[in-house]
């Protein structure tokens, strides 16, 4: 009797718990899109840049909502310059990223913007990543940049490289965690817009959510999501 009633408290928490993760993720999934959204007021067509051709298999994912999340504000992503930010990471299909061809092909227009894929590649512990935004920087003073929700990892004694941001005109970094987004802050000094946003992958937590047949998706074990308390015993 006791290992029946054991059971069933545990299939209740797991039954409660998965449905309030999923509520979270999907609460979360509609900050992203409002804040994401209010970044790219007036947009139409982006460019978005930094495809993921490594290992990292969370970074596909977040690169998949990413293209979620412009889905459902409406935005048309120009696959054409999908394109790699370092040229080992170049692959014949995802070419390293042109800018001159950028600038050519997809002038700057008010209802264009050019967007940066997102993850925890904003440090030095990934330069290549952080070397090719302040290329752009140079490259597109022009345009309407935004990165996407990334976190940044520094080290304390280096954390000053951020203010290479400041040297754009109409540039918004979106931080993914707190942390984060005061190190932008800070870097910004109001030169640029520093704006804290979930993690893009949560533009696809109902998608998961149907394509599982799960009440909790995937996205409710993040680490970006409060986890439920133990069942009572």
């Amino acid at each position: 009797l006791l290992d029946r009633q054991a059971k069933k408290r545990s299939t209740d928490w797991l039954t409660d718990c998965g449905a309030a993760l999923h509520d979270r993720a999907v609460a979360l999934e509609r900050v992203l899109l409002e804040r994401v959204g209010a970044a790219l007021d007036g947009v139409d067509e982006v460019a978005l840049l930094d495809f993921p051709t490594h290992g990292n298999l969370g970074d596909t994912l977040i690169f998949q909502g990413e293209l979620k999340l412009l889905e459902a504000l409406h935005i048309d992503v120009r696959v054409e310059f999908v394109c790699a930010a370092t040229e080992a990471q170049s692959i014949q299909a995802v070419p390293f990223c042109d800018f001159e061809q950028l600038r050519d092909q997809f002038p700057p227009k008010p209802r264009r913007a050019v967007l940066f894929h997102g993850g925890g590649n904003m440090g030095d512990l990934y330069a290549g990543y952080e070397h090719f935004r302040w290329a752009a920087l140079e490259a597109l003073p022009d345009y309407r940049l935004v990165v996407l929700p990334n976190t940044v990892i520094y080290d304390d004694a280096n954390l000053s490289k951020l203010e290479h941001y400041r040297n754009h005109g109409n540039l918004t970094l979106f931080a993914r965690d707190a942390v984060s987004h005061g190190h932008l802050q800070k870097a910004c000094g109001g030169a640029c817009a520093a704006r804290l946003a979930p993690d893009s992958a949560f533009a696809l937590a109902d998608t998961l959510a149907a394509a599982t047949g799960q009440s909790k998706p995937p996205l409710a074990r993040s680490k970006f999501v409060e986890r439920c308390p133990s069942p009572t015993p």
